[in-house]
């Protein structure tokens, strides 16, 4: 960690009541269940070695939004996949998504890659503790990437 670098340390999330709720699976099979609704409701191609967080309208049942969290190594992770649907957006849902994804990160170092152009989704990353680590043209699109990372800390 460079010194002007500050690792953000996660605890119990006490924030007020939302109306939508996360819902978590650890067994492969409820996690293959949930990742056949996202696919079904967005068309996103998800592994099926990914973990998932989705959020959930208390009420309806409704699907808000997901993120994925896939382990690439004994040291890192990368959260994936950040989707809010448009009608629920700038709620705070995306931005408690990957707050709840950080909590399920098992390595010391998680990263992302956003679209510099997707403000939105630059900041969420940013307000959860991220910094930009560089930047890379899109071999598919030419759009110009970011890829923004940053430590994990948990308390003992």
């Amino acid at each position: 960690m460079s010194e002007n670098e500050e690792a953000i340390i996660l605890t119990e999330d006490q924030s007020e009541e939302r109306p939508y709720e996360f819902v978590l699976h650890e067994n492969a099979r409820e996690q293959e269940v949930l990742g056949a609704i996202v696919r079904t409701a967005t068309g996103s191609n998800l592994s099926a070695k990914e973990s998932l967080v989705a959020a959930v309208n208390r009420e309806t049942g409704e699907l808000l939004g997901f993120v994925g969290v896939k382990r690439r190594s004994f040291h890192l992770s990368e959260i994936r996949h950040l989707h809010v649907d448009k009608p629920n957006r700038n709620q705070g849902i995306a931005t408690n998504l990957v707050k709840k994804a950080l909590e399920m990160v098992k390595t010391p170092v998680v990263f992302a890659t956003v679209s510099y152009q997707n403000i939105p989704s630059y900041k969420t990353f940013m307000v959860n503790g991220f910094t930009e680590w560089t930047q890379f043209p899109s071999s598919s699109s030419g759009k110009i990437m970011c890829l923004v990372g940053r430590h994990v800390v948990r308390l003992q």
